[in-house]
Formats: C-alpha cells, structure tokens, sequence
C-alpha cells in the first residue's frame, strides 16, 4: 500500500512529465542498459534486475522485477539480468525486422560489471557459473553470432540503475536539468535556438529564438503554452505555460494579467518579465496550485504575500531588479523551491559598494528549504548564517551585509555544501572585514568566487579551489606588504580575474609562466600602482585587458616581447594624461601592442554617468 501511495503522490506532483520521443539519426540503431542489485529484498534476499531499451536513441521498453531465486554474488544477480536484457533486445530485433527494418550493427547492452562480461565472453566452464549455465550458453551463443555485445559502462552513467534501487530527490531532480540541458544543446546544434551570448566557459547564457522559427511554434504550440502580446489578452486559455512579451513595452495592465491568471488554473509556468506597470503581485496567482515557474523580475512588485505558501510546487522564484527588500515567514513553506533569485542593482558604469540591494530572509526558517540549490542575495544575521548548515544542496550563494563576528560560522556552513560552484559575499561595509579564513576543505566544485569587502590577506583555502574560473575580489585593500598574487597564479582553470580597490602597493608583478589560462583581466583603482610588469610566459592566453582609475600609473605595462600575440582588445577608463600619451607617441613600451586588435580609451564624467572623452589608440591609428 506505501508503494501505490508512493507512485500517486509523484503522479500528482508531476502531471507534465513524460518520455520525449525525437529523430537523432536515420539508423536505428538497437541498445539496451541492464542492472540488477544483489539481495536488495530484505525479506528473502532475492535481487531485482532492471533494464532500459533505446531504439533510434528513444526509450521503448523497460522492465524492474524481482528474480526467481536467490543469487549466490553479484555477479550472479548481474548476468540474471542480463540474460533478461538479451531477450528484450531480440523481441525488438525481430519487431523491427517485420516491419522491414534490419539492424545493421549488433545491438549493445550496457553493463556496469566487467566480471559479469568477462564470463560471458570467456567459453570456459568454472564451477561458480554452473549455477547459471542455461543463460550463459544462451548468451554466448548470441555474442558468438554478433547479435548483441556487451560494453562496460561505468556505474555513474548507468541508466537502468534506477530500475533496481531508490533515487535520492537531489539525483532525480539534478537528472532533470542534465536533460534540459542536453536537449538545449540539441536545439543549438540544429539551429533553432541560436545562442546571443555564452559564458567564458563556453556554456550557453542567453539564447533566442530566430522570428521564422516562432512564427512556426506558436500555432504547434498553441496547447501547451500562450505568448500574451502588450496589446491582448484572451480570456479563454487553458494552456500549462504562459510568457509574458512585455520588454519596452507600457500597455499591459495589472487587471489584464489577472483576467488571463483566471482561465488557466492548470498554470505550471508563469513568465511576466518585463511587465514594468505590474505593481503589485497578482492575486489569482496564490490559487494557481500547480505553479512550477513565477518570474516577476524587472517589475514594479515591491511585497510578497502570506500567500505565496499556497504554491507548494513552486521551484523558482525569479524577483530580480524588483523592489522587494523583505520575504515573508510562509516562504519557508515552499518545500519545492529550488531558486530564490531577489536582487536589485543601481550600476552605470563604476560598480560602487552598496548598488547592490537583497533581500531580508530573516523571518523565514531558511532551513527548511533543504533542496534549494540558488540562493541570492540575501541580508545576513546569525539567524541566517545558522539555517545555512541545513542547505547541502546549494550550488549558488550570494550574501549581503556580512560582518566580521558571522565568518567562522559561515565558514563552517559552506564546507558542508559539495555542490557549491558560485559563493558571492559582501561586507557590510567598505571597511568591514571580511574573516573568512576558517575553512580546511571547501567545496570542491567552487567555479565562480566574488568576495566583496575588505581583506587581511588571501584566504589560505583559495589555492586548493582547482576548479575555479571567475575570481572577483573588489574593495580588498591588501596592505602594501602583501603578495596579491600568489594565491590566485596557479589556479590552473581561471579564466577570469576582477580586481578593484584590491591592493594599495606601489608594484604589481605578475610572475613568469602563472595565470597560464587567463583570458580576461580586469584591473579598477589601484591608487598606489605606479609600475606593473608582466614576466615572460605569464598569461599566454590574455585576450582582453581592462584598466581603469589607476591615477598613478604613468608607464605602460612591461610586457615580454611576443607575449601578447593572443591579446585582441584593450579598454581603458579614466587613466591619466601620461599614460595615455604612451600610446600617442612612438616609443619602445607601445611596441608590444602593435598586434593588438583594438586599444580605446575613455574618459567619464565627474558623476560618472556620461563619458566626456573617447580616443582610439588601436595600431592602426599611430600612423594616422
């Protein structure tokens, strides 16, 4: 009875789920996966064997079933359940044959337990397969006519391995995104999603789709999700998704969007971004019960209310460039919520310490929502820092107004978060400092690293962070007598370092043969820095350098000659009179830069608002 109780209550939780079936190829090609536990039945030990079968690259069959009798060894339970898998494979092989499709390579069955293959593969008879003889013979015989062959898959990429154990939330919920992210991908690969901008890593971050190509979704579409343009809104909809077309735009009201909410009770995603009239936080929404999706950013929303426990299912709440600055105690109620994304910045062009706001949490039991996995930004206090701990799920944090009693704790926290790859802090103030030297083993994924506040040094753990690929520390102040660089030189994937108000010493060097990935370098008030010298080898792969406000610095960079042959652009922001001229004039300092692409400086305004000088230094205007 738990069983059924169990599958109704995922049934319920997941009306729109489902196999997806797509052309990958124009063969049909034939696979299967086969797992099985051993002894998983704790009341008569019997093993459960499991298999998925693909043709063409789409799933067809699949089976979970206890075995007949008790398996001696793994390796027992394992070729029981190949066996099984083998007979699948065969049933479709002789399907696909009557309906004139003729495999043209052996089918493969993928195992994840090389002594099981090895025994299928060796004709020799050992005691301990006797047991199992029938369908070790019955399986030779199908690899000897290279019907089928077996190759080893390793446990992780296992797929039938759901078939014959438990998945835990995190895995079944991480499995979903890996498959947005693969048919994504598709979607890029076949041109109908072009990417507008990726990260430096290569991973897509903004994608649209081409006008001909939505002209042709829409009507396909037309039960399964709405497109509201500025100027309409149907009353009869009966749609799961509903987006929200309103950047630039000024005529949809607020009793507009409640009169479309009101005909879609079956709403799983909601996206009014851009909806800049939408004052207050729609009303209909809170008996919208099976809301997965709520993006209100860039709106004029400035309250969340009790409401919002209503919507058990929600998994991301987009608030971004909103005006709410505090959540209500019912939030600690989503137990779904995997994104909280609530920030709101005031940036022209210098990024100044506090045109960042969050959002205060502190009346919610953060803890609660243990399968949260982004995070930011948030106001802290010890309350807060405390309920972190519970949160081993996050993969992205972003945290406001931290003081210097909150960095042992917080330290503590963020070691037990394995899957953090974004940890972004902020001080509560320029001169606070940020005491975040307290952590023996961070996490081990950590790809994006933004430390905002003032430093005594270097945290000592930022070394081991292996995996890191974005390093932003701003208003760090390190003494003059500190190294700058030491720690972050042999990251070996950093890709991209900001640095602003980072060190007050008169010498930046960067050493020969470190920083041997970089490819953007960003340098923002450095008030001391008068000399700044690249040793040969050092960054082979800059491509683009920024400098701005270095006041002092009246020489051009020493470079080792060759080394900048990667480099194709540099910007310059409100550097002085002297070190722009170096570029004006011939001289042996602007001699490495002749490969460089483009080279521009610009000047700002004393609000910083306006740019009141612009001059193109590139090499191909020296002679001009």
């Amino acid at each position: 009875m738990d069983a059924v109780v169990r599958i109704l209550r995922y049934l319920k939780s997941a009306p729109g789920r489902g196999v997806m079936f797509s052309k990958h190829s124009s063969i049909l090609e034939v696979c299967g996966f086969t797992d099985a536990d051993w002894a998983g039945n704790i009341t008569d030990r019997r093993s459960t064997s499991g298999y998925f079968t693909f043709v063409g690259g789409n799933l067809v069959t699949w089976k979970s079933k206890k075995q007949k009798v008790v398996a001696r060894s793994s390796v027992e339970a394992e070729y029981r359940g190949m066996a099984h898998g083998v007979c699948e494979l065969l049933w479709l092989k002789n399907v696909l044959q009557d309906l004139g499709v003729k495999p043209k390579c052996a089918m493969q069955l993928y195992c994840d337990n090389k002594a099981a293959i090895d025994i299928s593969q060796n004709p020799v008879q050992h005691d301990r397969t006797k047991h199992v003889e029938v369908d070790r013979h019955f399986i030779k015989e199908k690899l000897d006519a290279k019907i089928i062959s077996f190759p080893f898959v390793p446990t992780e990429e296992q797929l039938a391995d759901i078939l014959t154990k438990g998945v835990s939330k995190k895995a079944f919920y991480d499995s979903l995104e890996l498959v947005a992210e693969g048919y994504l991908n598709e979607l890029v690969e076949r041109n109908l999603v072009v990417v507008t901008a990726r990260e430096i890593d290569g991973r897509v971050k903004l994608c649209r789709v081409l006008n001909l190509v939505r002209e042709y979704i829409i009507p396909k579409a037309k039960h399964f999700i709405t497109v509201l343009e500025a100027n309409s809104a149907d009353s009869i909809l009966h749609d799961t998704q509903v987006f929200g077309d309103f950047e630039g735009k000024t005529t949809v009201t607020s009793s507009e969007i409640q009169k479309v909410l009101k005909a879609c009770k079956l709403l799983r995603v909601l996206d009014l971004q851009g909806a800049s009239l939408l004052e207050n936080f729609p009303q209909y929404v809170k008996s919208l019960t099976l809301l997965r999706y709520l993006n209100l950013s860039e709106t004029q929303i400035k309250t969340i209310p009790k409401s919002i426990k209503n919507l058990g299912f929600l998994e991301t709440l987009d608030l971004k460039q909103t005006k709410v600055t505090y959540l209500p105690q019912e939030m600690d109620e989503l137990h779904s919520l995997r994104h909280l994304l609530v920030y709101r910045h005031d940036i022209k062009n210098y990024v100044s310490f506090g045109a960042v706001q969050g959002v205060n949490l502190s009346a919610c039991n953060i803890g609660a929502l243990t399968r949260i996995q982004k995070l930011t930004l948030i106001k802290v206090n010890s309350k807060i820092i405390e309920g972190l701990g519970e949160l081993k799920s996050l993969k992205r944090l972003g945290m406001i107004d931290l003081k210097r009693v909150h960095g042992r704790q917080l330290c503590l926290a963020v070691e037990k978060m394995e899957h953090l790859s974004t940890f972004d802090v902020q001080s509560t103030s320029e001169d606070e400092i940020l005491d975040l030297d307290h952590m023996n083993s961070p996490p081990p994924h950590l790809q994006h690293l933004y430390m905002k506040g003032r430093l005594e040094g270097i945290p000592k753990w930022v070394p081991q962070l292996h995996s890191l690929v974005k390093v932003g520390l701003k208003w760090s102040k390190l003494k003059a007598a500190a190294n700058p660089l030491e720690a972050l030189q042999e990251l070996p994937h950093l890709l991209k370092l900001e640095l602003a108000n980072y060190y007050e010493g008169k010498e930046l060097i960067f050493k020969a043969a470190t920083f041997k990935k970089l490819m953007i370098l960003s340098l923002d008030k450095f008030d001391g820095l008068n000399f700044m010298e690249v040793e040969s080898r050092a960054m082979p792969m800059l491509q683009k350098l920024t400098m701005s406000r270095c006041q002092n610095l009246k020489l051009l960079p020493v470079f080792a000659p060759d080394d900048l042959k990667s480099l194709k652009e540099v910007l310059l922001y409100d550097m002085c009179t002297e070190f722009i001229a170096n570029f004006e004039r011939d001289g042996e300092g602007r001699e490495v830069f002749q490969h460089v692409g483009s080279i521009e400086s610009f000047i700002l305004g004393s609000n910083h608002a306006h740019f009141t000088g612009y001059k193109n230094l590139s090499p191909s205007q020296w002679h001009v």
